[in-house]
């Protein structure tokens, strides 16, 4: 019987590559009026080729990844709360059908099919949830979760997530059984520590963010720490 639970982000975790982000990107500047398609497109992509090779502006500086990037970008140059949600969302359209390139972390279905003897696994994401579950099924990793939940409105609506995660577990009284994993502090892994779960950083841009129970720049450095976490019974280490 498990007796833990693994909770892991998507986006920036299991799913990787930029691709998505400059997708997202381009269906921003589609909403820009005609006349500034040409240097908005520049914009952002000179802004999110320094963003990723770690040569951010100044008004990056605490984006805490591409796709908050894009949103201030976007507010930079114009564009509404409500197209910058539509172009979101149009942007997934794409990725869950296929046609932008992702890939899972190597060797990251073994690592949660190690996991599963041990401990729940749980897939919490803001992404709509209408086309996760195709998604895992192309980055190889259909059927590894127990529980996959979209559109979970993080941070806000982490806590009530893990509240039930740590209910239905009976985990109350150890609370650190309970491991999220994810690459954003204040979404991720913020409202875990609050709750004394277990919590794993992923911190691609080096930004020290939190007070994680566990750290490193890639998902994959951190795999020896979620094995040790699941054989221990879902204990911190």
């Amino acid at each position: 019987m498990p007796s833990g639970v693994l909770v892991l982000d998507f986006d920036g975790t299991v799913c990787l590559g930029d691709a998505p982000v400059y997708e997202y990107a381009a269906a921003v500047v589609r909403r820009l009026p005609e006349a500034e398609r040409p240097a908005g497109e520049e914009r952002l992509h000179s802004a999110l080729a320094g963003f990723f090779t770690g040569v951010r502006n100044p008004d990056l500086a605490e984006a805490p990844d591409g796709y908050y990037a894009v949103a201030a970008l976007a507010a930079e140059l114009g564009v509404s709360d409500a197209d910058r949600n539509a172009a979101y969302l149009e942007s997934r359209t794409a990725v869950h059908a296929g046609e932008v390139p992702i890939f899972a972390p190597p060797g990251l279905r073994d690592v949660l099919d190690e996991a599963r003897r041990h401990a729940r696994v749980v897939l919490v994401t803001n992404a709509p949830e209408r086309g996760v579950e195709s998604l895992l099924g192309i980055l190889g990793l259909g059927e590894v979760f127990d529980t996959v939940r979209g559109d979970a409105g993080k941070p806000a609506g982490m806590g009530p997530i893990l509240d039930a995660l740590l209910e239905d577990a009976a985990l109350r009284a150890t609370p650190d059984r309970l491991l999220s994993v994810g690459d954003i502090w204040a979404n991720d892994l913020a409202p875990a520590a609050e709750r004394g779960c277990s919590t794993a950083l992923i911190d691609r841009y080096g930004l020290g963010d939190g007070e994680p129970t566990h750290v490193a720049a890639a998902i994959v450095e951190l795999y020896p720490a979620i094995l040790n976490w699941a054989r221990r019974g879902g204990a911190a280490d």
